[in-house]
Formats: structure tokens, C-alpha cells, sequence
């Protein structure tokens, strides 16, 4: 089977790699319906939905009315109702989309269920994340859930500017501590670790949400990326430079204990982690 081209996939090459375009929303639709809960009926807002990754599976599967996406660059979500989704569907769904640049999730005009904002705050300035959570909770109902993903690292961006498509990184603490100063709290769950990120559930702080992922259910879902991402890169031919980075980003998932004790058990698994060549 022929690959399209990055040109030919302009809205899909734009916001990640390609390779990785079906998996990517895989991973995001299995955290919010078998991790998080969400259900058909309930309200879902997608902040960055770009070109519908994760929208063509939660338009699809979501009642009519009840997807909302923010993205600023209108072109992606063109491209994405016009080559991912269809506008048939879209008559049928009526999906909601907004492109302010400023966070101003108020402007829908409801409250959701469930946020998700996947690899928007490994971008973002911390005037951004703070704007975006301080909105959030505006929006987010009572027993509401806000999954987002960030770069975890030793230090945290200082610029005030959002970076694209370059990443920023901040700290669990910093996270936690804007969270609280915009009247949420954040809660880190395991859900691998796609892109290198970080995911955390923001939510009120009178509601935790059940997130505990048990063991089995980590090295499931642990198992089920790794696998789908490298077969994915092997599918289109990637170059041994761009696996590699694909290798190094699968580290966290493969360093996870239930990982580990699945590749001791596992051939298939470990060399699609690490290789055909892993001892």
C-alpha cells in the first residue's frame, strides 16, 4: 500500500508525525472512554483539536451536540471535515468549533463533562496555561474531568510566548501549583507516556475522579502503544534516524515495572520496544 505523501497530508504532518496520526488518537480515545469514563451522552471539549486526530473518533462516537473543539488555525479544522470526516457527518454530529487564540473557553456557552487538551501545555508560555486554567474551570462541570499532557522536566519554560513546533517543558510541581492557584486540582495518572508527556487530570477539588489505573490495566495499555507505534513507523518507512527517536521516546512506557516483567515473557513485545536485535 502506497503512503500519501506530507504534502499530500499537510493537515495530518502538522500536528505530529504522520507515522503516528492513527495511534495518536487511539491513545487519546481509550484514556477518556475505558480510563476516564466518557460516555456518548456526555459533553466533550477539545482544546487543539487541529486537523480531528482524536475529533473523527469522538464526533463519531459522541451524541449529536455534544463535541466542541477549539483550534485557532481554521484551515486544520477545514482540512480535517473535509478529509478525515466528511461533511455528511458532520450535518449529522453538528459539532461546535470556536478559533480564538486566548483560552476563551467560556465563549461556547456550556459546561462539559470532559476536557482534554493532548500536547497543548507543551507549548504553551505559564500565563497561557494559567489563562487556559482558570477558563477551564469555569467551564468544567461539578464531577467534570480535564486530561491534558505536558513535557515533564527539570525546569520550567520562562518565555511568555507560545512555541510551536518546538517544545517547552515545566515541572509536575509548577503544574500542580497553577492548577491550584486557578481553583483545580491536579491529579498525575498512568497513561504511558506518548511524545515523552506527562498526563494529568485536572478537576475540582471537592471531586477526585477514579483514575487509578491498576497493573494490568497499565500493562495493557503500556503494551498496546508500543506495539501499534513501532509497527506503525515500520509501516511507512521511516528512516533509522526517525526509529531511533521513536525507540528513545518509547523508554518511559518500556521502563514501566509491568512493562518489563511482560518483555521478560514476551519476544514479540520486547523487540518491538527495543528491536529485533534486543537481548
Amino acid at each position: 500500500m502506497k503512503e500519501l505523501s506530507a504534502e499530500a497530508n499537510t493537515h495530518r504532518a502538522y500536528v505530529g508525525p504522520m507515522a503516528e496520526y492513527d495511534v495518536g488518537a487511539a491513545h487519546q480515545f481509550h484514556l477518556l472512554t475505558t480510563v476516564l469514563g466518557l460516555r456518548e451522552y456526555h459533553n466533550l471539549l477539545e482544546i487543539g483539536c487541529g486537523s480531528l486526530r482524536a475529533g473523527r473518533l469522538l464526533i463519531t462516537w459522541l451524541m449529536p451536540d455534544r463535541y466542541c473543539g477549539l483550534e485557532p488555525n481554521r484551515w486544520l479544522i477545514e482540512a480535517g471535515l473535509d478529509k478525515e470526516i466528511g461533511r455528511d457527518l458532520v450535518a449529522r454530529r453538528r459539532p461546535v468549533f470556536r478559533h480564538d487564540d486566548d483560552f476563551g473557553l467560556q465563549r461556547f456557552g456550556r459546561r462539559f463533562d470532559y476536557v482534554i487538551a493532548q500536547s497543548i501545555f507543551s507549548h504553551t508560555s505559564l500565563a497561557q496555561m494559567r489563562a487556559c486554567l482558570l477558563e477551564a474551570r469555569a467551564v468544567l462541570a461539578p464531577q467534570g474531568v480535564f486530561a491534558a499532557s505536558f513535557v515533564e522536566g527539570e525546569d520550567d519554560y520562562t518565555g511568555d510566548r507560545w512555541v510551536y513546533p518546538e517544545s517547552v517543558a515545566f515541572t509536575l510541581t509548577t503544574v500542580t501549583r497553577v492548577a491550584g492557584a486557578a481553583g483545580l486540582a491536579c491529579t498525575p495518572i498512568d497513561w504511558g507516556n506518548q511524545n515523552g508527556q506527562r498526563w494529568v487530570v485536572f478537576h475540582h477539588p471537592e471531586h477526585r475522579p477514579d483514575v487509578d489505573l491498576d497493573d494490568e490495566s497499565a500493562r495493557r495499555a503500556a503494551v498496546a502503544v508500543a506495539r501499534e507505534r513501532a509497527a506503525s513507523y515500520r509501516r511507512v518507512g521511516v528512516s533509522p534516524a526517525d526509529y531511533a527517536r521513536l525507540i528513545e521516546r518509547l523508554a518511559a512506557i518500556a521502563d514501566h515495572p509491568a512493562v518489563q516483567r511482560a518483555m521478560a515473557d514476551d519476544p514479540a513485545l520486547r523487540a518491538a520496544v527495543h528491536g529485533p536485535d534486543a537481548e
